[in-house]
């Protein structure tokens, strides 16, 4: 690939960056985008429908080829219209429509990929056309939105955008069995101006690299090989964990979801080692995928599988906190459970009418670290009591807890389950009870013969 004119690369540096610092051109903005949409469908009212959607296996000019292409063989087929733009300060931006850019209905919460038809026909299908369509289609398919502000209100996550674009680029330049060395000198003359809201050209070298390495066919193996990776698919997961399994390498089984509305957690069996566990945990979380447990699949027939998938409804889920990236790391082993409840506050309700009973509750205080034994005063009927220190302050617990309760002539628990709703008895106190802290406890009672 040979050296580029100072005015051919002005272009393409204008393909990563959007414009070309030399020559004064303003940036290309997301009003010129939203104007963009507007002519190439010829929308001149708010209530204008009707669009081409994107469908893969069909294109109309090299551009979409290409990115149908790429959306084929990243195992993520999101919808994405590619439209001409020719604008002077654009070769090629990727766009989300939102509400507040008032486009009519069909074309509001779309994906674009918006492109200079003429600097297509000089460098479609090449290395370099490839990267570049390859980088905004991951823009697209990592919920980025670069034309919204990024750049002057948050140029560490802009430049931290851009690299997990061009690592998607460079993945599919190999895919496309591109040359590595053409790659390469695209990016050193790309990215050879320096510009704040961009990472330095050995940055963006590093990260396309090793993109391509990983997505050579035939060199890189799975991580997770061996392994039955299962994901119930989840609308609400954006295709997150979709595009995550498949830029890391990881061969999965999909399966439709049941329930949930997005992915929160991993089953494993009990033969998965550790390190292929924090793996998998850990590229979520990097993705921004929160999980709220990770605990031993159910059925012990299985071997080697990983399960990523809803552990609640969206009602339950709200119970639980995200674990944190320390508490993955620390995992020794596919555990028993592992999973994080939302800090609460004790409530106890009486709804028996013949007594008042008085409750003990021993619980573990989030906020100090350490276990607490606490009587409450006797309950009135119809009224509800939260357990508070002396100052009045009401506990709070991320755990579950133990408590009983007891009223003259009656007596509590004659407890069956363990997460029920529990009657006062004239059974004999046998000790606590341990109880789900996620919810107010209602106290019952039978009269006592």
């Amino acid at each position: 690939m040979s050296r580029f004119s100072p005015k051919l690369k002005c272009q393409m540096l204008a393909v990563v960056i959007l414009f070309c610092a030399t020559d004064a051109k303003a940036d290309f903005s997301r009003v010129d985008a939203v104007n963009c949409v507007k002519t190439f469908y010829k929308i001149v009212d708010i209530a204008q429908q009707e669009g081409d959607a994107f469908v893969p296996g069909f294109s109309q000019d090299k551009a979409d080829q290409i990115v149908n292409d790429i959306a084929l063989t990243s195992m993520y087929l999101t919808k994405v219209r590619v439209i001409t733009c020719d604008l002077d300060n654009l070769n090629a931006a990727a766009f989300y429509s939102k509400k507040e850019d008032q486009l009519p209905a069909d074309f509001t919460n779309q994906n674009y990929i918006l492109y200079n038809k003429t600097w297509v026909n000089n460098h479609a299908n090449s290395e370099e056309f490839y990267f570049v369509l390859g980088h905004e289609f991951a823009h697209i398919i990592n919920n980025h939105d670069s034309l919204r502000g990024y750049s002057t209100a948050d140029p560490e996550r802009r430049r931290a955008m851009e690299l997990e674009a061009d690592y998607a680029g460079g993945c599919f330049v190999a895919k496309k069995q591109g040359s590595q060395n053409a790659m390469e000198i695209f990016i050193k003359d790309a990215r050879s101006i320096p510009n704040e809201n961009y990472p330095p050209v050995e940055k963006s070298l590093e990260k396309a690299t090793a993109g391509f390495a990983r997505c050579r066919q035939g060199t890189v193996p799975s991580p997770l090989a061996g392994i039955d990776v299962v994901y119930f698919k989840k609308d609400g997961d954006g295709g997150k964990v979709e595009n995550t399994l498949g830029r890391n390498n990881i061969e999965f089984d999909p399966r439709e979801g049941e329930y949930g509305e997005v992915s929160d957690y991993i089953t494993c069996t009990s033969d998965v080692e550790a390190k292929d566990i924090k793996l998998l945990a850990l590229l979520l979380y990097d993705a921004g995928i929160p999980l709220k447990g990770i605990s031993r699949h159910s059925n012990t027939n299985l071997s080697h599988r990983l399960q990523i998938e809803s552990g609640w409804d969206a009602e339950q889920a709200k119970d639980y906190r995200p674990l944190t990236k320390q508490e993955i790391e620390g995992l020794t082993d596919c555990p028993e459970i592992l999973k994080r409840r939302n800090a609460r506050e004790i409530t106890f309700r009486n709804e028996c009418s013949v007594a008042d009973p008085f409750v003990v509750v021993r619980f573990f205080d989030s906020d100090a670290q350490e276990w607490r034994m606490r009587r409450l005063p006797p309950i009135h009927y119809d009224r509800e009591r939260t357990v508070t220190n002396n100052d009045g302050e009401k506990y709070k617990t991320d755990r579950s807890f133990y408590f009983y309760a007891e009223a003259e002539p009656l007596k509590w628990p004659n407890a069956e389950g363990v997460d029920a709703e529990f009657e006062l008895s004239d059974g004999s106190m046998k000790g606590f009870a341990l109880v789900s802290h996620s919810r107010t406890r209602n106290l019952r009672c039978t009269q006592y013969e």
